[in-house]
């Protein structure tokens, strides 16, 4: 059986992110508030598809498959399958089990994966350099999931972050607005989310 590749799980995760990306233009004639709730939507959708692609990418290393730039990982076991990875996640070398893994942050990554992965490996190095990016887009993400006072706390942090002083501004008109800025922020995580992709499953 053949190792499997994470160039498949990179070329997959654009082609969905092409095709969020056309709805998005696809929804620029329409009202403004039908904008912002497909837009809301289309982000959503993105970090799903991020978080999937994520933990895919770490799975195929995890058992055996090699970087983009032909390097294998450093590894400190070796699955046998993806599934097999994604069962070692929960429970291999553990006191407590890792019951539910999630992908979305750079020290959840490691978390992970700290069993079965030297800490110095770049998968690890890049989700670490990406840790700022993912904890933003994760912030939004629970509070247009949520929509609680926690959620709203870290959410109204991205805001301030982003324009300074304690701008009030709903998720919606926060990811498609470019009145603040050259590109809307929607726009700058379509793109931005295939490039960290990328960068993990470069071996660099």
């Amino acid at each position: 059986m053949s190792k499997p590749k994470v160039e498949v799980t990179i070329r997959l995760a654009k082609a969905a992110i092409a095709h969020l990306s056309r709805y998005r233009s696809d929804c620029r004639t329409l009202p403004v508030k039908y904008q912002m709730f497909i837009g809301e939507m289309i982000f959503l959708r993105l970090f799903s598809l991020f978080e999937a692609a994520i933990e895919e990418l770490a799975c195929k290393l995890a058992s055996g498959a090699a970087y983009a730039n032909g390097k294998a990982p450093s590894l400190l076991c070796v699955s046998g399958s993806i599934k097999g990875a994604q069962s070692n996640v929960v429970s291999y070398n553990r006191k407590w089990i890792n019951k539910y893994p999630k992908w979305n942050q750079a020290y959840q990554i490691e978390k992970n994966l700290k069993h079965m992965m030297d800490p110095k490996d770049p998968f690890l190095a890049q989700a670490s350099i990406h840790g700022a990016s993912l904890k933003e887009m994760l912030s939004i993400r629970n509070h247009l999931a949520h929509r609680n006072t926690g959620t709203a706390k870290e959410y109204r942090k991205v805001v301030q972050a982003e324009y300074g002083g304690h701008t009030r501004i709903a998720p919606g008109p926060f990811l498609l607005s470019d009145k603040r800025s050259p590109k809307a922020k929607i726009d700058v995580y379509l793109t931005l989310i295939p490039i960290i992709l990328e960068d993990l499953a470069s071996g660099k």
